[in-house]
């Protein structure tokens, strides 16, 4: 599960951190909820280029007849991706890094959650799983571009405080995550053990 995360580095961070030629930026949260605006990475399938933009958090399929109205999942699990009509499309040609600084899971006392904050120890930005989708829009509706966060079973540090965790990119394979050419399952599959 990753229900809230952080992005605080600043944009010229990102662009060195991602090869970004270009990119928007969005104001420091050290608390970014669903249904928010997160920042995502994708990749052009003709220049390759790597484009940093808005997406809603909360998946909303391309096919959806009333966006309003459908359920905008804010993770997806990796072991169900190739499965699920929700998700098989997305998972197949628009992956893409969600650029963070850490996430939060909570554990359960007594009738209390306490939340435990996650990052790299040198605090710099990392990328997430996920899949994205565009929403063509209608008569009176503008086109909405989604993403939702994949998540897979926590690895040993983060068992003690939730069964899954996001999934962790490592940056020599951001390239091969985002190629929308890449139909590779098997090598898809296995990135999400580099961390686990």
């Amino acid at each position: 599960m990753c229900g809230r995360f952080t992005l605080f580095a600043k944009l010229e961070e990102l662009k060195t951190e991602f090869e970004l030629k270009e990119a928007n930026s969005l104001p420091s949260s050290y608390n970014i909820a669903p249904s928010q605006s997160i920042l995502i990475i994708s990749q052009d399938a003709e220049t390759y280029g790597k484009h940093l933009h808005l997406a809603h958090w909360g998946l909303i399929p391309s096919w959806t007849k009333n966006p309003h109205e459908a359920p905008k999942p804010i993770n997806a699990r990796f072991e169900t991706l190739t499965e699920k009509p929700y998700y098989k499309k997305s998972f197949q040609r628009q992956r893409c890094l969600i650029p963070t600084t850490g996430f939060y899971e909570w554990t359960s006392s007594h009738g209390t959650k306490q939340p435990y904050f996650f990052y790299m120890k040198d605090y710099k930005p990392f990328a997430l799983a996920g899949i994205y989708d565009y929403w063509p829009g209608g008569v009176e509706t503008a086109e909405i571009v989604s993403a939702t966060i994949i998540t897979t079973d926590a690895n040993s540090l983060l068992k003690p405080y939730h069964s899954r965790m996001p999934v962790i990119i490592e940056p020599h394979n951001y390239g091969h995550w985002l190629d929308p050419e890449n139909k590779n399952t098997e090598e898809l599959m296995a990135m999400r053990n580099n961390f686990v």
